[in-house]
């Protein structure tokens, strides 16, 4: 059962799987992963990407900052591989949570949580303004009995609104009894102009809401 402890869930994201026009091979390997570390795959979801990138894109209000070229990152992938992957993705702090607000999008209620983020990245990120303190935020879709494992999605390029909680399928999900967190990148959804700047400055990220709240 999805509520048992010690489970995993994968959602895979693509309209070539849907069609059959690509074979999911990453949901295998991840289950092979999440076996091997003693949390088994109890749900795999599949869910379209090209009509959530075309609606995001649709309901835009700016246009994304310009994309870096991959030389700008040569520096932070040095650091980051000599790191290994144990030290380079150490365990955060507790969160700091600002804000909890309760949302709606259509019969969809969801919560919208607001958080000191500081993350501890290698020095180049800085000086490639890459990373440095801010106000991130999730979205939350909270199951309402008990506690239950948590899918945390990662948003594609052009996401990041509330909307993505309905293309995501997020109520079914938790209709299978998990809760789903979606973080709000960087650079998307109401953090679009909020990009770290590596100065030191906390960029407040508090002004406009989210659509659907």
């Amino acid at each position: 059962m999805p509520n048992a402890p010690g489970l995993t869930a994968i959602v895979t994201v693509g309209d070539e799987i849907l069609s059959g026009h690509t074979q999911d091979t990453n949901s295998s390997f991840l289950a092979r992963l999440a076996f091997a570390a003693g949390r088994p795959v109890a749900h795999i979801e599949v869910v379209a990407d090209q009509l959530a990138l075309t609606g995001m894109s649709l309901l835009s209000r700016n246009d994304p900052p310009p994309a870096r070229p991959p030389s700008s990152y040569a520096a932070a992938a040095q650091e980051l591989s000599a790191l290994g992957v144990s030290r380079a993705h150490a365990d955060p702090p507790p969160l700091r949570v600002r804000s909890l607000r309760r949302c709606r999008i259509g019969r969809l209620a969801y919560e919208l949580v607001k958080f000191d983020h500081d993350p501890s990245l290698p020095s180049s990120f800085e000086a490639e303004q890459l990373c440095g303190p801010a106000v991130a935020g999730a979205y939350l879709c909270r199951h309402k009995h008990g506690r239950r494992p948590w899918l945390v999605w990662v948003h594609g390029a052009g996401q990041g609104q509330p909307l993505d909680l309905l293309f995501s399928r997020a109520g079914r999900l938790r209709e299978l009894g998990f809760n789903v967190a979606l973080p709000i990148q960087p650079g998307h959804g109401y953090r679009r102009n909020d990009w770290p700047h590596g100065d030191g400055h906390v960029k407040a990220g508090m002004g406009h809401g989210p659509r659907g709240c």
